[in-house]
């Protein structure tokens, strides 16, 4: 893309406000986590992965454990021949451990979200100038959906740096050098290792990429050959610990991603079955998606600024490979508006930040250039300062009712854990009295469900919901204590 002379001004101050920036959005996350959040996992994706982190901190694989009965099973944890671990792909979890071994886990997110700023600068700088990148910068660092995450445990910022490097790589590939397509395939192939749909998705629109900048199917073949050897790796690490050769250590096809069905009779009523369901849960989820769990959360003005600069850029190389990988995401989530606790959004499409900021970007430089083409430097500068000054501050605004919206919520969370701690012993069963929940605690978004966490193996408690629940962890556990606890009184405001 072409760039006029407004927007090769050299303008001084750039890399002090660059620094501001990123200082501003790196301690407001670490507050909002520490503060806010509690510096706890609320959804038990979250929950799963720092424990499969504090398990890579002892050197080990998984941990062992007695076989427990189904209903005192966590989800989202694998039990395999006396052993427990995460079922999901390590090299989060991996990264997070080093969190643990310092102490400050909850710093890692900060960091990767903070290295994805940087990237995301890069991008939009090659490609507009440097005052167009730090607008942008400024406007998604201050955005409450991408705040949240950052201040979380869920591996999607991890997912999004690596789409977000594996663009940078793929958007200036040298004509000349492989260098660059072997470590683009080496950035796939860890993605792999961190969320295989999310990885397929990347790959895909950066192949497609690199074959618009390279016009040749046998640089494909490069970081393709790279990316599978990232695959296999992840499925030799998943035979490791679960005995199966395979990207997922649980049946990911016949569960959440739905595509194979036993109970279908045949090949044709199979693919049936799968569009059936497609087209159902495409009407259902489409509409709360991008009303409620998808644009809400990232405000109005933003991807208004992004639609501009998606129109304005449409035969780019660039924007094309970048709407793909929406595209994809949508498709192969199947428009799923999963977000977990309120505070976050939806978590599937998280990764689509590297094309929200970028298009934003196009959509600045594109107003700029539209409106304020007859007038001088300066009339443009403060233009485009005091839009995105306004952004900004209506995205604050979002962030801090969403905060106070929800701290209720947080709060309780601290209070059953204070409680927990004073009445029950470490290593106890944990029998909740489940009228206590009704009686004591109003509200929508929580139940007791939510602290059920039965993922540390024998070292911490065991939480049981009913009678039949605690019959079983009595017989599997008969050296255990058992210690009936109430709910605490608490009113959750709405």
């Amino acid at each position: 893309m072409g760039k006029n002379s407004f927007f090769l001004i050299d303008s001084k101050p750039h890399n002090f406000l660059l620094i501001l920036i990123l200082g501003c959005f790196f301690f407001t996350t670490l507050a909002t986590s520490q503060i806010i959040y509690l510096d706890y996992p609320y959804v038990m994706d979250e929950y799963n992965y720092l424990v499969q982190a504090k398990i890579f901190s002892t050197g080990h694989l998984t941990i062992p454990i007695k076989e427990l009965p189904i209903s005192l099973v966590d989800y989202f944890f694998i039990h395999h021949e006396g052993h427990i671990f995460s079922k999901y792909p390590p090299l989060f979890s991996m990264i997070l451990a080093l969190g643990v071994i310092v102490g400050a886990p909850i710093v890692v997110n900060p960091y990767i979200c903070l290295l994805f700023l940087i990237c995301l600068y890069n991008i939009i700088e090659r490609h507009s100038s440097k005052i167009i990148a730090i607008c942008t910068l400024a406007i998604v660092a201050s955005n409450p959906y991408f705040l949240g995450y950052a201040s979380s445990y869920f591996s999607q910022p991890l997912s999004l740096l690596l789409t977000t490097l594996a663009f940078l790589i793929a958007s200036q590939i040298d004509m000349r050098s492989n260098q660059s397509l072997y470590l683009l395939g080496l950035v796939l192939g860890l993605h792999i290792a961190n969320r295989p749909l999310d990885a397929f998705c990347s790959a895909i629109a950066c192949l497609y990429l690199t074959f618009l900048h390279r016009k040749s199917y046998v640089a494909i073949l490069k970081p393709l050959s790279i990316m599978c050897c990232g695959l296999f790796i992840l499925c030799g690490y998943n035979w490791v610990i679960s005995g199966k050769f395979s990207f997922s250590t649980y049946p990911i096809l016949n569960a959440e991603f739905k595509v194979i069905y036993p109970e279908a009779n045949g090949l044709f009523n199979g693919l049936s079955l799968f569009v059936a369901e497609y087209k159902s849960s495409l009407i259902k989820n489409l509409w709360p998606l991008v009303t409620t769990q998808y644009f809400y959360y990232m405000g109005v003005i933003l991807p208004l600024i992004a639609v501009v600069g998606l129109i304005s850029t449409l035969k780019e190389k660039l924007t094309v490979s970048l709407i793909l990988h929406v595209f994809l995401l949508l498709t192969l989530y199947n428009f799923h508006n999963s977000q977990g606790w309120p505070q976050y959004g939806a978590r599937y499409y998280y990764p689509t930040w590297i094309g929200l900021g970028v298009l934003t970007a196009f959509g600045l430089k594109f107003l700029s250039e539209k409106f304020l083409f007859k007038s001088d430097k300066k009339t443009r500068l403060l233009a485009l300062t005091s839009i995105t000054f306004l952004v900004v501050s209506f995205q604050i605004f979002s962030q801090l009712s969403f905060l106070e919206k929800y701290a209720n919520r947080f709060e309780f969370v601290k209070l059953f854990h204070r409680e927990l701690s004073k009445s029950c012993n470490p290593k106890d069963i944990v029998a909740f009295k489940y009228k206590s929940w009704a009686r004591n605690v109003s509200t929508s978004f929580l139940g007791p469900i939510d602290f059920v966490r039965n993922g540390n193996g024998e070292n911490d408690y065991l939480f049981v919901l009913n009678s039949t629940d605690l019959a079983s962890a009595k017989q599997s556990y008969p050296e255990r204590s058992v210690c009936k606890f109430a709910f605490p009184k608490f009113r959750l405001k709405e």
